[in-house]
């Protein structure tokens, strides 16, 4: 999570027998306190922020609002004496709309470390039209009035609206004071937990939620301050910024535009052309992020699109992708540029094998499956790699698999579901087993097996089975299309296969997503694992327990699935 739980003072916060230590002491910000004790609980104010930002981001803030405030009460930096922000409903609703341009979860974790009150802490949907408008009611009744100071002012309580002199200007400061502390601690928070680009994108990749939203105007936290504290509400500032920069109040926050792109794909010729989301399927494919600090955006310009692509290309070639189709043809930026169909699958042929499929976890696996090592040589592609590892699980259930070709009719692939899925499956296959207990080993794994070729030989019902059964994996793709396995009578190419293959290969190979699925038992076969003999009584109940749990779902699933 990005935000951490509600956490106590720390010791750089407090010494060990309870007490402040000077890094932090109230003495410290004593002129802050008084100043400030119109606009918030100043102990309660430190002790929520504690929750949110970090030690030296809360001293920080303290420090510059001791400058800020210093300029304000002593009228160097202040709002016009009539207040027109408050008087004014036109300026007041604008002042509401920017405002309203933060996330509605940060505005309320902003709003709920200035005043308090557990109903501004985020919870559900907080985007819902009737949370909006109770975050409206609440900075129109907290952010731009001051129920004491109006007591105090006032002419006569049974008319409303009615004041002394000065009850404008000095709400005015306190409004003025409200909304720079607002304002720098959404600043400060956001960059503390922001991802920086190099690593992803924030808000997508990790991070925390954006600070402003997509439909807003405002980008920065400087753009804020701009809209909100107008010529028309501030009196005789030319350049307020400069003039807050001058007194230590600088805010750094710049929402970034890629952030805020849409990479969902609903054209797929169309929407490569400007080669971001190419740039951003290389990212993530290569689970290297320097791509985009390289990146061109917004790519609004057919230049753009070409150095992009380029820019991808090169990442592509380091990663050893081919640059060519199937005939010898290269491809080069302006055929994706142009939207060239046929060059555009090419290139993304070559693409999904080779950072899609792990040649050093395969070789392992096959090393773990055959008891014998194998070697990665310079001219074995990932696809040899794919179609080595087919061949030695299928060998165990005299399955012969000559090419990719040979496995249309999908038996191969009842064979890899019955391997991995097969609970007694689970014994640890690390090196230092004795070839003893590795046969032993495998011969109670080929008496328990259920799966047997030569019994499944209808291509349909073999693949729309393998398919239905590993979407219980979790996020697994439809690969295959039911009307398209009708229209064959199975695959139509052993392209079909190679793709769905890939996938199921980085879900039992790489990501070992197989211990709490129980293959046999789904199909009403009682298949012991030996592996689990070795766990403790205690962990074998505890672990029997969760697992019945899920199981119960899991197994709901597959009766769905056969239904």
């Amino acid at each position: 999570m990005w935000r951490g739980s509600k956490r106590q003072r720390d010791e750089m916060w407090c010494n060990r027998d309870g007490k402040e230590t000077t890094l932090f002491s109230n003495s410290m910000f004593s002129e802050l306190r008084e100043s400030l004790k119109e606009v918030c609980s100043f102990d309660d104010f430190k002790e929520r922020m504690g929750v949110y930002l970090s030690l030296g981001s809360c001293k920080e803030i303290f420090d510059v609002m001791t400058h800020v405030t210093k300029n304000t009460d002593s009228g160097r930096i202040k709002m016009k004496s009539n207040c027109s922000i408050v008087i004014d409903v036109g300026m007041k609703q604008k002042a509401l709309r920017v405002l309203m341009c933060y996330h509605p979860i940060w505005l309320r974790i902003g709003l709920y470390i200035i005043f308090g009150g557990n109903t501004l802490l985020p919870n559900g949907d907080v985007t819902s039209e009737q949370e909006i408008s109770f975050l409206k009611m609440v900075m129109e009744k907290q952010l731009f009035t001051h129920a004491g100071l109006a007591e105090f002012y006032v002419y006569n309580k049974l008319v409303a609206g009615l004041y002394r002199p000065g009850y404008f200007e000095k709400l005015g400061g306190i409004i003025l004071k409200r909304f720079l502390l607002l304002v720098l601690i959404l600043d400060r928070a956001k960059c503390q937990s922001s991802l920086p680009l190099n690593h992803g994108i924030d808000g997508l990749d990790g991070g925390s939620p954006l600070l402003f939203t997509l439909q807003s105007n405002v980008k920065s936290s400087q753009q804020m301050i701009q809209d909100f504290l107008t010529s028309d509400v501030m009196h005789g500032e030319g350049n307020l910024l400069a003039h807050l920069v001058i007194v230590g109040f600088k805010v750094f926050y710049v929402q970034c535009p890629l952030s805020e792109y849409d990479f969902r794909i609903t054209n797929l010729f169309e929407d490569l052309q400007d080669r971001v989301r190419l740039c951003r399927a290389v990212q993530l494919l290569q689970h290297d992020s320097s791509i985009l600090t390289k990146l061109v955006f917004p790519s609004d310009t057919r230049n753009k699109n070409v150095m992009n692509c380029g820019l991808a290309f090169q990442h592509l070639k380091q990663a050893g992708v081919a640059l060519y189709d199937e005939d010898g043809t290269v491809i080069v930026g302006e055929d994706i540029v142009n939207g060239d169909k046929e060059l555009t699958l090419s290139l993304l042929w070559n693409i999904f094998a080779p950072l899609l499929v792990n040649q050093f976890l395969l070789s392992e696996e096959i090393h773990k499956v055959r008891r014998i090592g194998v070697e990665l040589s310079d001219t074995c592609t990932s696809m040899d790699m794919l179609l080595h590892w087919v061949q030695a699980i299928c060998e165990s259930y005299d399955c012969k698999v000559d090419n990719f070709a040979s496995m249309v009719d999908g038996r191969a692939m009842w064979c890899l579901l019955d391997y991995y899925f097969r609970s007694d499956n689970h014994l640890p296959c690390s090196s230092n087993i004795s070839n003893g207990m590795y046969e032993e080993h495998t011969k109670t794994s080929e008496e328990a097996s259920i799966m047997c070729a030569a019994n499944y030989t209808d291509a349909v019902h073999n693949f729309l089975m393998s398919q239905k059964l590993t979407t219980l994996l979790g996020k697994f793709p439809e690969v295959l299309q039911v009307s398209d396995l009708l229209e064959h009578n199975g695959v139509c190419n052993d392209r079909s296969v190679m793709i769905l293959l890939v996938f199921l290969s980085y879900h039992m190979v790489v990501k070992r997503n197989t211990d709490q699925l129980n293959f046999h038992k789904f199909l009403g076969y009682n298949c012991p694992s030996s592996g689990r003999k070795h766990h403790n009584k205690g962990i074998f109940e505890q672990s029997e327990a969760i697992e019945n749990i899920e199981y119960h779902d899991t197994t709901h699933d597959f009766k769905a699935i056969m239904a």
